[in-house]
């Protein structure tokens, strides 16, 4: 294996291992509030894809559909979102953010706008193909990632 491929999956480990231990610490997002990440990336999705179901989130967070139910249970008892049930299709179940919900996830937006500065400031000042072979990338290794060891039985 050459010495760049090395150097990729050291990388790539040390952002996975960051980013676990990341997922793991609570914080306030907002004053009343303690969320874990994934918890306030759960609300993310709610609020970006108002039209997701739970099957929907789960791809999109690349979890099963097990997790999403479990995740959003706990956020239900909290009081961050609710769950409602479209008209005319009375099987699927959607949630929304409350009104503390809605707090926590700008609270969250603020945070990563805050904390990541400078790294979007340096993605920003790519060009665009520069910008479209990192986003393939990512993209293509996120897809890896979800067939070669997570979708695996």
């Amino acid at each position: 294996m050459g010495r760049e491929i090395e150097m990729l999956d050291e990388l790539l480990n040390r952002i996975s291992n960051s980013i676990n231990t990341l997922e793991k610490q609570t914080r306030r997002y907002i004053d009343e509030v303690i969320c874990t990440p994934s918890e306030a990336h759960l609300i993310e999705i709610i609020h970006n894809h108002p039209d997701a179901n739970t099957s929907e989130m789960a791809a999109i967070l690349g979890l099963t559909k097990g997790s999403i139910s479990i995740r959003t249970a706990k956020l239900c008892r909290k009081g961050l979102i609710e769950k409602y049930k479209q008209e005319g299709n009375k099987k699927e179940v959607y949630y929304r953010l409350t009104p503390i919900g809605q707090r926590v996830y700008d609270g969250h937006e603020k945070f990563h706008a805050d904390q990541n500065r400078a790294i979007y400031n340096k993605f920003s000042s790519f060009s665009g193909k520069e910008k479209e072979f990192i986003l393939n990338f990512l993209r293509d290794y996120a897809i890896h990632l979800e067939e070669s060891y997570l979708r695996k039985k």
